[in-house]
């Protein structure tokens, strides 16, 4: 018995899609509102190592952006904003072709590379505290995805346009095909081009080795065991993450675009970005925010002295955290705030 007929899978996992790219939305929005909270606050902190943490502050950006980014990129491809009474449904064929090859360069090509390298540049920064410039980080951050940027949109608008050698098949190239049928859908629909798809699982055999020993080095600093928590669960999700997107967008290629298996996968690529996406943000942004800022509130400002909080702080993942309360480890798990 066929449980998901290709109209029912569209609608269904269109609206889950929907639901979840506007869930990451505002999750941008509330990221984004920690790390400008925390640049003010930390400005008038007498806390020195707090304006240490804050110098990251143009990387957060950059990751939250990104994220953002992908979030609207990906409601260009979705197929439930093309059906009768959508967004998309009154452009034209080339117009959506058009949403189609900008959702490859912009998701692709800018935002996830971003991110990845934002991400990466958090997590060394956060072993570097006090070194280096967050404004140089963040312009290194954005040199660096240049080239991803320029290889998908060359492959996005450029190939097509340029005789293809007969050895180069149709879906190495092409980001969008047309529907069979109609069934109250015009235009096309988007797929994800198998040169592409080699781009950026080249990439990611190249970051995900490189983000893991940075994880290492991290757990060979980390004394905070709920630090540790973190390390590990974003270690495992950029483990897993990229590989599901990678391997759901080649196998895709097998079937059209309005197939209901194509749906799934493209659902599954869309799922594991996602997840990432939202894991990195909360954990490289908003917990220690949150955690920095809680201490913030434990040191006076009507006087010159910085009392220590009730609990243990450490600074490692570039974040303030209060440490789990025990008794016999409290004082060497200590780290005290930089001295001017």
């Amino acid at each position: 018995m066929v449980f998901l007929q290709p109209p029912d899978a569209t609608h269904l996992l269109g609206f889950v899609t929907l639901f979840l790219a506007s869930a990451l939305l505002l999750l941008g929005l509330l990221s984004l509102a920690f790390v400008l909270r925390f640049r003010f606050k930390a400005q008038r902190s007498r806390f020195l190592a707090l304006r240490d943490f804050n110098s990251l502050w143009p990387v957060r950006i950059i990751l939250v952006g990104s994220s953002f980014l992908w979030a609207l990129s990906e409601l260009f491809r979705l197929p439930l904003l093309r059906q009768r009474g959508w967004l998309f449904y009154r452009l034209g064929s080339s117009q959506q072709a058009g949403l189609c090859r900008l959702h490859v360069a912009a998701s692709l090509g800018l935002a996830e590379p971003c991110f990845f390298l934002a991400a990466v540049s958090l997590l060394r920064g956060s072993m570097q505290a006090g070194k280096g410039s967050g404004r140089w980080a963040a312009f290194l951050t954005m040199a660096s995805c240049l080239p991803a940027l320029a290889l998908h949109s060359f492959v996005a608008f450029g190939l097509p346009q340029l005789r293809r050698p007969r050895y180069l098949d149709h879906f190495f190239v092409e980001s969008f095909g047309r529907p069979r049928h109609g069934g109250g859908t015009t235009g096309v629909w988007c797929s994800f081009p198998l040169l592409s798809t080699i781009i950026t699982a080249a990439s990611g055999i190249a970051f995900v080795p490189y983000f893991l020993s940075l994880s290492w080095r991290m757990m060979d600093m980390v004394i905070n065991r709920r630090l540790g928590v973190r390390v590990y669960g974003l270690s495992l999700t950029v483990l897993i993450s990229p590989a599901v997107h990678v391997c759901a967008m080649g196998v895709s290629v097998f079937w059209k675009g309005q197939d209901v298996e194509f749906q799934i996968l493209a659902f599954l690529s869309f799922l594991s970005v996602c997840v990432c996406s939202a894991v990195a943000q909360i954990i490289l942004v908003i917990m220690p925010i949150a955690d920095s800022l809680a201490v913030d509130s434990l040191i006076p400002a009507d006087d010159g002295t910085e009392k220590k909080p009730p609990h243990a702080c450490v600074l490692h993942m570039g974040s303030l955290s209060p440490e789990d309360e025990d008794e016999d480890d409290g004082e060497e798990l200590l780290l005290g705030p930089t001295q001017g």
